[in-house]
């Protein structure tokens, strides 16, 4: 599959930001629980050959029982792009790559490595909102990871994300209608007034075309949520 242009353009950010860590020679693991064949696979091809057989149990166990900080900064630029194409690497998702980066005191990093993963990540909603068909990952499974990153100083806002979702309907529409939880910040941002306002204009331009009822169900979802609010407040 083709990696489209923006997204082609963050990704290639990204592997230039941490080029600076080479592979080591070795890679410490539990010895308990990392047999010599995990270590080994690692040294086996180049790192943008790598696939998810390869990597899947180092991105489970990576800073836990297996390698060091410097070791999943040289691996964390394929982490993601196999992650664009495959929506586990394993038992790894987006989700525990991205809890990675806060095991490993991300933001602590130089600030040209933390740019190059916000700017990735945004690029990866961007595209997934625009052609979901075209990813591995969807916008749900985007802003659950974010979230899941925490609200604190190891986090990453939801704002400019969902100013992107803003700008695509149909994707917007399908995320409210999704059944997946919404984490407080999306709610608060649903329940604003603009979102539904946007929705109901959005409705009456296609009152007669395909996929009106679908809105029509995400404005009454987000009077929903509105409701759940109020209730809970």
């Amino acid at each position: 599959m083709t990696t489209p242009p923006a997204l082609g353009a963050a990704l290639d950010d990204l592997y230039n930001a941490f080029a600076r860590y080479p592979l080591a020679s070795k890679i410490e693991g539990c010895p308990h629980c990392v047999d010599a064949s995990r270590e080994s696979v690692l040294h086996s091809k180049r790192l943008r050959d790598l696939d998810s057989k390869d990597l899947g149990f180092f991105a489970f166990k990576a800073m836990t029982t297996f390698g060091a900080v410097e070791d999943f900064k040289h691996f964390l630029p394929r982490l993601l792009e196999l992650l664009t194409v495959e929506p586990f690497l394993g038992a790894a998702d987006l989700r525990v790559v991205l809890g990675k980066l806060v095991h490993g005191r991300w933001r602590g990093w130089i600030p040209a490595e933390q740019l190059a993963v916000e700017r990735f990540l945004l690029a990866l909603f961007e595209q997934a909102a625009a052609e979901p068909e075209s990813l591995a990952v969807g916008v749900p499974e985007i802003v659950e990871a974010i979230h899941g990153m925490g609200t604190d100083s190891e986090g990453i806002s939801l704002r400019p994300f969902l100013d992107v979702l803003a700008l695509h309907t149909d994707a917007l529409v399908a995320y409210v209608n999704d059944y997946s939880e919404k984490p407080p910040e999306v709610v608060a941002w649903l329940v604003g007034g603009g979102v539904r306002s946007q929705l109901e204009r959005v409705f009456f331009e296609r009152a007669s075309a395909p996929g009106a009822s679908e809105i029509s169900e995400a404005v009454n979802a987000i009077d929903r949520l509105a409701q759940g609010r109020r209730l809970s407040g």
